[in-house]
């Protein structure tokens, strides 16, 4: 999409310039790679990105403050965030909330083995030098089990009703219907067998910082490596689970870009054999066809019905592929 040119000298704009100490002389819009709303903001000092945020002030607080730690440790593959001469990392204007970051002058992600192998090393490196952290608060992701386990169940409530439906979304449900079940059973037996769940509930003692949307969009090839933009999402959440999120959205459940993901991420930090068992059971279970069943029962859009119907076959080898990496 070709950038769009926005009026540096709007009083917004200059308010947030001056609380910056900086001279905003040229803003486009880049939606092409990032989200809507973000401007690239060349300056008197520089070439910044200008992000307005859309939740509350206390999460953006929250998220500066994790922002600031993960440079400090040494995490190099995200935008270092401005601060103002008051050592604010984010300034309030009208009523809303911006924060400015470096701006990452690179390319788009480009679907090949090579950037795969180098999302998986820097999602490794984010997970790593996480656990070094000491949480302000006992911030244990275990809402985010019970909020998969939840749509578990809801979708297994919702599926016979659904399948008996006449639309494409119910024909769909009564071929493949069963077949989700089965995979949602094994997936979910394996997950509260006691050595897994020994494993969560380590993690939940000491869990990992998240990107929180690891999705093709949000990364930007450099010349010196892939870099993770818009963090707005991120937060203290579970290693695993992001691992696999990261697989499912972005490799296209082609097999060898899933191969060249795990290998960089377990070249730097490497997988006992029940973490592998555990991320296996993750990929297995089929959460966009519990969300298209819940969706459906609902009687909301079920957004991502087409996707998860191109991509059926695809999946499955990839999920008999996954389990027989996890033996290895």
């Amino acid at each position: 999409m070709k950038a769009l040119p926005q009026n540096a000298k709007k009083p917004v704009y200059q308010k947030i310039a001056h609380q910056y100490r900086l001279r905003f002389l040229r803003m486009e819009s880049h939606r092409s790679l990032y989200n809507p709303g973000a401007l690239r903001v060349e300056t008197d000092k520089g070439i910044f990105l200008l992000k307005p945020y859309l939740r509350s002030k206390q999460r953006l607080a929250k998220l500066s403050a994790y922002m600031k730690k993960l440079q400090k440790a040494g995490f190099a593959k995200l935008p270092h965030w401005r601060e103002t001469p008051s050592k604010q990392r984010w300034v309030e204007v009208e009523g809303r909330l911006f924060y400015l970051t470096d701006w990452i002058e690179g390319q788009p992600f480009v679907a090949d083995e090579h950037h795969y192998f180098l999302l998986g090393q820097t999602l490794a490196e984010l997970h790593l030098i996480s656990r070094t952290f000491t949480p302000s608060v006992k911030p244990v992701p275990i809402a985010k089990w019970k909020k998969l386990h939840n749509s578990y169940r809801e979708f297994r409530l919702h599926l016979p009703k659904v399948s008996k439906q006449t639309s494409e979304v119910g024909r769909w449900f009564t071929q493949h219907g069963p077949h989700c079940l089965t995979l949602s059973a094994q997936g979910w037996s394996t997950i509260q067998l006691p050595r897994i769940q020994r494993l969560l509930q380590a993690e939940m003692a000491r869990p990992s910082f998240i990107h929180g949307d690891v999705t093709t969009p949000n990364l930007i090839s450099t010349s010196s490596g892939l870099y993770l933009i818009d963090w707005d999402f991120a937060g203290i959440g579970s290693a695993y689970l992001e691992l696999v999120q990261a697989l499912t959205n972005t490799a296209d459940f082609n097999i060898p870009f899933l191969d060249a993901i795990l290998a960089g991420y377990t070249e730097v930090l490497p997988l006992r054999p029940d973490e592998k068992l555990l991320i296996s059971a993750l990929f297995k279970l089929p959460r966009e066809a519990w969300s298209v069943c819940i969706r459906t029962a609902r009687k909301l859009p079920p957004r991502a019905f087409q996707p998860l119907r191109q991509t059926w076959q695809n999946r499955l080898k990839a999920i008999n592929w996954v389990e027989e990496w996890a033996y290895r």
